[in-house]
């Protein structure tokens, strides 16, 4: 739907009574422009700025600790024998010349007992610097008068793994997680990401002992898994909606853990501003196979009807859109992330303004891919990143098809990126910079355009200002932790992008800039009470999605979570 006209031709709905808008209302449907009034499409960016629930597993694992091997100091005229080769029994998980490289040093040079058990040592090493934290180095008993070592490696194999399942996630899941460490040689990485990738599943927490096994070179496992907090959610109210309907909203959110016991998650979702704003979503998670893929399912109801100087057209419309994606951890450990998701959606719109008799419809269907990752560093400092390629279609109806000056209607594709880092500069001050990107081919449907201003983008400007097919927002703040309970902020804003990709020969405004600064802070009331508000004065020029110019321009988010 094409809502915009040249700047020549903007109308200021302040000075709009009631009938001269009405007088208007065929023009305005036919050209598919309400200046100012979002529609139904740009409405599902509203939820991007609800509270999330975040379920963070232990950070640390029950793996055993290395046992770094004491070794004496060599007594003064200790018995020494010539050592002309070296070899080895028991490897399989590196190549023998790689063992060979480790001791080639230590060759046709006389050693005592003490050294010899060093160079053993040195191997015990090279497998626990690749993770092989079982692996045992000895030396057996032998005869050195021809000069030649043998060094007998147990490397640690998996025996059995025992599962006593004290929880609700079924036995079978657990070792569908596990069953391929079965016979394999312990390997602190591998196992890492195997008991994460179980732990991650909701409401369930993992804990590991390792024991001796009858069968010689093999350890047992016990894997215990018990319940934890079933249910998560959380309560809402801000003021972060769009004015024309509704900037107050309630929103709430109850995730039902695990519940049957496959390691699923249901979510329940709800945003409402009154008559002007609605929606419904229902969620849904669960674990395919038992390494890491997860199928997410979503369905979303949209309902909305215009007010303020708007309430004259009667204007309403609903929507609803289904999807369907695959989740992918392709590196799962406590410092180092790499995801990747593949979804499928399908989204349908419908805008109707009684005042004239008007209706219209839409349809989008896209196949969405993305990539993101977190870095964690020594002290605490953090990296995000996500890379993301979007195509898909637009199918407007004919009577948008016949004015669709700037051919929306059809295929299009775009690029995403976001990165944010964290630096923490000590105990009380940190700062955090981000920034999000988008690049699309053509012109895009108001659904997947970038909105440059609002509470998650540039704050001094109002919800949805500012909506580009191509752009960029820049975010840096600098952050204080008062206390256990209170963090005060300062923060800069910039957004910037094209309106329109391709724009037209009587567009005289496609650039967009805004920018802002401000004061935030981030307050923990009580237990499960958080206050998070922000205060923005705008460095560019006036508002464009909204006549009011609030300045300065204050957001508020009270949420109890449950």
């Amino acid at each position: 739907m094409n809502k915009h006209l040249t700047k020549s031709n903007k109308l200021n709905p302040v000075f709009i009574n009631k009938a001269t808008m009405l007088s208007f209302c065929a023009a305005v449907v036919m050209s598919g422009f309400v200046q100012g009034a979002p529609d139904g499409s740009a409405l599902l960016q509203e939820n991007e700025t609800l509270p999330t629930v975040v379920e963070i597993p232990d950070s640390e694992l029950p793996l055993p600790p290395e046992a770094p091997e004491d070794i004496e100091q060599e007594p003064e005229n200790a018995f020494k024998v010539l050592i002309s080769d070296i070899t080895f029994k028991g490897v399989t998980v590196f190549p023998v010349s790689t063992l060979d490289e480790q001791v080639s040093d230590e060759l046709n040079i006389k050693h005592s007992f003490t050294s010899l058990k060093r160079i053993a040592a040195q191997i015990s090493g090279l497998y626990q610097e690749a993770g092989y934290m079982m692996a045992q180095v000895y030396l057996p008993q032998q005869n050195l008068k021809n000069g030649k070592l043998q060094i007998n490696i147990n490397e640690g194999l998996i025996g059995e793994i025992n599962i006593e399942q004290q929880g609700k996630l079924k036995s079978f899941i657990t070792e569908k997680h596990l069953i391929s460490l079965k016979g394999t040689v312990i390997n602190s990485a591998i196992l890492e990401r195997k008991t994460r990738l179980l732990s991650d599943l909701p409401a369930n927490e993992v804990s590991i002992v390792f024991e001796p096994s009858l069968k010689e070179g093999y350890t047992d496992m016990i894997v215990t898994t018990t319940d934890v907090k079933a249910g998560l959610g959380y309560l809402s109210l801000d003021n972060h909606g769009n004015r024309y309907i509704g900037s107050t909203r309630l929103s709430g959110q109850y995730i039902f853990n695990n519940k049957l016991g496959y390691g699923e998650k249901i979510s329940l979702n709800g945003v409402s501003s009154g008559a002007g704003y609605s929606n419904i979503s229902i969620k849904s998670q669960l674990p395919i196979g038992g390494n890491g893929l997860l199928l997410d399912s979503e369905i979303t109801f949209n309902q909305y009807q215009l007010g303020e100087s708007f309430s004259a057209l009667e204007a309403h419309g609903r929507s609803r859109s289904v999807s369907s994606a695959l989740f992918y951890p392709l590196i799962r450990s406590l410092n180092k992330n790499i995801n990747i998701r593949a979804q499928l959606k399908q989204q349908n719109f419908t805008d109707e303004v009684d005042s004239v008799n008007s209706s219209t419809t839409k349809r989008l269907d896209s196949l969405n891919i993305k990539f993101s990752g977190d870095y964690a560093e020594l002290f605490g400092d953090t990296t995000y990143w996500g890379l993301g390629l979007s195509t898909g279609y637009v199918d407007l109806d004919d009577s948008q098809k016949s004015i669709d000056s700037y051919d929306t209607d059809g295929q299009y594709t775009l690029l995403t990126g976001n990165l944010e880092r964290l630096y923490r500069l000590n105990d009380k001050w940190s700062v955090h910079m981000s920034a999000a990107l988008q690049i699309a081919a053509a012109n895009l449907d108001s659904a997947v355009k970038m909105q440059l201003g609002g509470s998650s983008a540039v704050r001094a400007y109002p919800q949805g200002e500012a909506s580009v097919d191509s752009g960029a927002i820049a975010n840096i703040e600098f952050n204080y932790q008062k206390n256990d309970e209170l963090v005060l902020g300062l923060f800069w804003d910039v957004g910037f992008g094209k309106e329109h990709q391709n724009e037209l020969n009587t567009d005289t405004d496609n650039s967009k800039h805004i920018s802002g600064v401000g004061l935030k802070f981030d307050w923990n009331l009580a237990e499960n009470w958080r206050l998070k508000s922000s205060i923005a004065w705008r460095t560019g020029d006036k508002p464009e999605s909204d006549t009011r110019d609030n300045k300065p321009r204050f957001w508020l988010q009270l949420v109890r979570y449950l």
